[in-house]
């Protein structure tokens, strides 16, 4: 078995059938699809249990609870797959389908890689599909045309010229990793909810190298229910960015300190001297607790926005 296909889906049925179509009918054949549903309360159970009994289904797998994060059914996932690499096709996207054609013989070819991942299109809800790639999105916001061509690169200088700065690698339907090096460096000792992405591809970096295609061979389905917009709607994400950062700070010894500050500056303005109140209070007490280091930049970082912002209010 080459590939084993994770589907981890929750609440998608009405993508669901697409999704499945798309791997399914892909012009490389030589995979095992692994069906994960975290419980949806949708009728996407009606549209799994279609897909019962084919030849290419290996694992269906219904959870009687929901697991709360998605990075849960990753692991649940890649401890079923049999094949040598995994494509985490999440279930409200779809795909080419020649993208494991075009995927898999980067990795073949380069057993120094840990992944390698595609430019995508952006639809929305109904298909649609949008002016803008997801390359052509990653490329104006960081003033740079990085992404128009294809490139390899050692996973430290990946790291040094984008990782950092966020997760660059937008989409992991986008992405096909060598399961091997999954194993090797474990991207779940940490538990995230919405972060738990970048994770990953920080700790491949270290040890791996990695390979983009500028070809948009995904389909990232914009829309508001993806996890990532809901990041913002809590303050717990602060938590989560501090546990990153945290890491990165002891891990990734050949970056600068100066520019993992200026990173985690970024991810995690969040304007202090606004609505102090007892959970905001309680929340800051955790994330002294995680590391008083990095709580004691993000309070010189949001003081010095308030008082910025309030001079402005009065100028």
């Amino acid at each position: 078995m080459k590939i084993s296909v994770i589907v981890p889906n929750y609440n998608h049925s009405r993508y669901l059938e697409k999704r499945i179509d798309s791997i399914l009918n892909q012009t490389f054949q030589d995979f095992e699809l692994i069906i994960l549903d975290d419980c949806s309360t949708d009728n996407s159970k009606d549209i799994i249990r279609q897909y019962k009994g084919h030849e290419k289904v290996g694992n269906i797998i219904f959870n009687e609870c929901n697991s709360g994060s998605v990075f849960k059914q990753w692991k649940s996932g890649i401890s079923l797959a049999k094949g040598e690499y995994i494509w985490i096709a999440e279930s409200d996207d779809c795909a080419d389908l020649e993208f494991l054609y075009k995927l898999l013989p980067v990795l073949e070819n380069n057993k120094e890689l840990g992944f390698v991942y595609c430019n995508s299109h952006v639809i929305d809800e109904n298909g649609v599909i949008g002016v803008e790639t997801l390359a052509d999105v990653r490329n104006r916001l960081m003033q740079t045309e990085k992404w128009n061509v294809d490139y390899l690169n050692s996973g430290s200088d990946e790291i040094k010229a984008s990782l950092i700065k966020g997760c660059t690698v937008n989409n992991a339907s986008a992405v096909l990793f060598r399961k091997e090096a999954l194993l090797d460096v474990n991207p779940f000792d940490i538990e995230f909810r919405y972060v738990g992405d970048w994770y990953c591809y920080l700790k491949l970096c270290i040890k791996y190298k990695m390979a983009y295609l500028s070809e948009p061979l995904n389909y990232y389905r914009a829309h508001n229910t993806n996890a990532s917009k809901k990041l913002y709607e809590n303050s717990n994400f602060l938590i989560e960015y501090f546990k990153l950062f945290d890491w990165i700070f002891v891990n990734v010894n050949f970056l600068k300190k100066k520019q993992i500050t200026n990173s985690f500056c970024t991810y995690t303005r969040h304007n202090l001297m606004k609505k102090v109140n007892r959970e905001k209070l309680l929340l800051y007490k955790k994330l002294f607790q995680l590391n008083y280091k990095l709580f004691l930049v993000f309070l010189r970082l949001n003081t010095i926005s308030a008082l910025k912002e309030k001079f402005l209010r009065i100028a």
